[in-house]
């Protein structure tokens, strides 16, 4: 689908199937949907399969471990950390192709974990609860009779994050947006997830612009960089309050204060930097 089809797709908050429109949930489709969660979790039994006889199957299997599960656990951080460094050798290169096949590498092998990991999240109780969830919106969203395929293709035809940032970067939306600060014409709580998003990472593109360290328009369109810049801009600022925090605690002659934190090789840098 082009970026055309898909921006007019949020736009118009839906997407046609068999002869009518599936549309897209908004706030009040979302609350329903979450309440019947809830219950269905309330409702069933303890002793149903749980994550964790789900962890000891997969490893029954073979095909799970402890090890696996640590770096299951370990890889979102280990991706942040490599798309700062991506973003760092961004103007180099030969370093940035090594650092972006590195992060290639590590985007893989968790999605590979993940799809084993989750094999047999379906029968968990997040999981039913899941599917009753969605039946329950999508008798919401689409008033046709084939309602379970109605929501397979729904899925099917989901618009992924970064086709959202595509979008919010294209001439096509800005064209539009910049006829009207309100260009869905709806408060918050009535916009679509999608159309939500969207404003969002507008606004982030537009906002940066003005930003002191202002990475430029080449980092900018590059999602990987721009995620590095932003991830490191976001750590700077939380150890920017930290600091301040444990600063204002300090006696007026403290010379030296040492923030203690778990041995993490990964939060070494973090913890000795504000160490002064």
């Amino acid at each position: 689908m082009s970026i055309e089809s898909q921006l007019y797709r949020i736009i118009e908050g839906k997407i046609a199937y068999e002869g009518s429109y599936i549309y897209d949930p908004f706030f009040a489709i979302r609350k329903a949907g979450n309440k019947i969660y809830e219950e269905c979790l309330e409702f069933i039994d303890d002793d149903i399969f749980d994550d964790r006889q789900a962890k000891i199957l997969l490893a029954e299997q073979d095909i799970w471990s402890g090890e696996k599960e640590k770096r299951f656990k370990d890889l979102p951080r280990i991706i942040e950390n490599q798309k700062i460094e991506y973003f760092k050798n961004f103007d180099s290169p030969i370093e940035r192709k090594q650092h972006k096949n590195l992060l290639e590498m590590r985007l893989t092998e968790l999605s590979s974990l993940s799809k084993i990991r989750n094999r047999y999240h379906h029968l968990t109780p997040e999981g039913i609860a899941s599917m009753v969830m969605w039946v329950t919106m999508i008798d919401l969203m689409y008033k046709g009779e084939n309602k379970v395929g109605a929501l397979t293709y729904y899925h099917r035809s989901a618009i992924s994050e970064q086709e959202v940032r595509e979008i919010a970067m294209s001439n096509e939306w800005s064209n539009y947006s910049n006829l009207s600060k309100t260009p869905f014409r709806k408060s918050p709580i009535r916009m679509t997830e999608y159309q939500r998003r969207l404003l969002s990472w507008t606004n982030i593109y537009k906002n940066v612009r003005t930003h002191t360290d202002f990475p430029g328009p080449k980092v900018m369109e590059d999602h990987d960089a721009f995620d590095g810049w932003l991830i490191q801009l976001g750590r700077k600022e939380q150890m920017s309050k930290a600091k301040t925090v444990f600063s204002s605690k300090m006696k007026p002659n403290t010379r030296n204060a040492f923030f203690m934190g778990k041995a993490n090789q990964e939060e070494v840098e973090e913890i000795e930097s504000m160490n002064v």
